[in-house]
């Protein structure tokens, strides 16, 4: 296998670590004063106050409090007013309950404690499942520090968002999936806390005739769904099921104009540049569909196991319906495994990394007018992905089946 090599790094490596240094002194200084370096953010973990304040509704028996949009967003506001320098504005719940499951462990450390110790577990979970097993070992040390120390990293922390976990259980599970398939599909089946990022496992799967994983992440999911029935009542999914059809069916819902608007997806990116809401939504579902013929694609091909999880991870994002800037953390970890796996990686090459590794910079598309070419840049790193050269060490995907 091949390490990174500091000919190809050294013409990205100080851009590349001003642009790290830079979204770390964001999150620095929004303790002391948001927004003087950046976007304000307004404070540590304001996302994360959403989690931890639906999750101690739910355990009190008062989650029907997070139904209502505008009182939810009073409800935190008030819950976490010393820590917060202003008023927050439209702060909706969105998960599927299964996720106050996993959240259930943190609750006791109250929510500065819980804040530090989930974004502590979730990026120690990535850096492990980076360095479990993978495709090049002498760089996966660096791939596992980079991605934690990327831009996107910086946000994902200062938001208090989960992007770490999803990085960790997509490249988690594909990094088992060879030896121990079942125990991969039960670490996929934890991704349904977050559906979108799930979309293009299944098909990665069915390219790979992996039906033991298929079954084990089916069980998980499961799992996960009736011990939130019966933890906080199967009322709950009958509200999420209705919330998450109604917003995404109706292009001027709260959720349209405050959230899906502010995000990076085709969707989004459509609408920021005046197509009709039919039309946006046309080009989303294509999205869809073309990030997962590319990944089937990967899956069938014989480019190593790298390679394949860097295009999934990167298709992922393209198909996504929603996601934010913190979770380009997929695109940083895409890029670096991708990277990593080149045999002499190029000028051109080392470049396509950086602007992955800048992404951040480019959103929100709602106030970045060029981050709105930014599923460009995605279905261009995947292209290039896909045409990467087969080497002696590759082993067919049938033997990875």
């Amino acid at each position: 296998m091949y390490a990174l090599r500091p000919r190809a790094m050294l013409p990205i490596t100080v851009p590349a670590v001003l642009a790290a240094l830079y979204g770390w002194a964001v999150f620095a200084s929004t303790f002391r004063h948001p927004g003087s370096i950046g976007l304000n953010y307004i404070a540590p973990g304001s996302d994360w106050m959403v989690l931890y304040g639906a999750l101690k509704l739910a355990v009190s028996g008062h989650f029907a409090l997070t139904l209502d949009t505008d009182g939810f967003t009073s409800y935190i506001n008030t819950t976490f007013a010393q820590f917060l320098p202003q008023t927050m504005f439209y702060r909706p719940w969105v998960y599927p309950p299964s996720f106050l499951v996993m959240l259930l462990p943190f609750l006791p450390l109250g929510f500065m404690g819980s804040y530090l110790a989930f974004q502590a577990l979730s990026a120690a979970l990535l850096a492990a499942a980076l360095l479990y097993r993978p495709d090049c070992r002498p760089s996966a040390r660096w791939v596992a520090l980079a991605a934690l120390a990327c831009p996107a990293a910086s946000i994902n922390v200062v938001d208090g968002q989960c992007s770490f976990l999803v990085a960790a259980l997509l490249v988690l599970g594909f990094r088992l999936l060879a030896a121990r398939p079942l125990l991969a599909g039960l670490v996929f089946g934890l991704l349904s806390f977050k559906p979108q990022f799930a979309l293009m496992v299944p098909v990665a799967l069915l390219a790979l005739r992996q039906w033991r994983a298929m079954l084990g992440a089916a069980a998980s999911a499961a799992s996960l769904a009736a011990a939130s029935a019966i933890m906080f009542g199967p009322q709950l999914w009958l509200w999420w099921l209705d919330r998450a059809a109604f917003s995404y069916r109706d292009s001027s819902s709260q959720w349209a104009s405050f959230e899906r608007m502010w995000g990076n997806s085709v969707y989004a990116c459509a609408a920021l540049l005046h197509a009709p809401p039919t039309v946006a939504l046309i080009l989303q579902f294509c999205a869809i569909g073309l990030g997962a013929s590319l990944t089937y694609a990967a899956y069938r091909s014989r480019l190593p196991a790298d390679a394949r999880l860097a295009v999934l991870l990167a298709a992922t994002v393209l198909a996504a319906p929603h996601f934010s800037t913190y979770d380009t953390i997929l695109l940083a970890v895409a890029g670096l495994l991708w990277f990593a796996s080149l045999p002499d990686p190029s000028l051109k090459q080392a470049i396509l990394l950086l602007l992955l590794w800048v992404v951040p910079f480019l959103g929100p598309p709602a106030l970045v007018p060029i981050g709105r070419a930014e599923p460009l840049l995605i279905a261009g790193f995947i292209a290039v992905a896909l045409r990467q050269p087969a080497r002696a060490a590759f082993r067919p995907a049938a033997a990875l089946a």
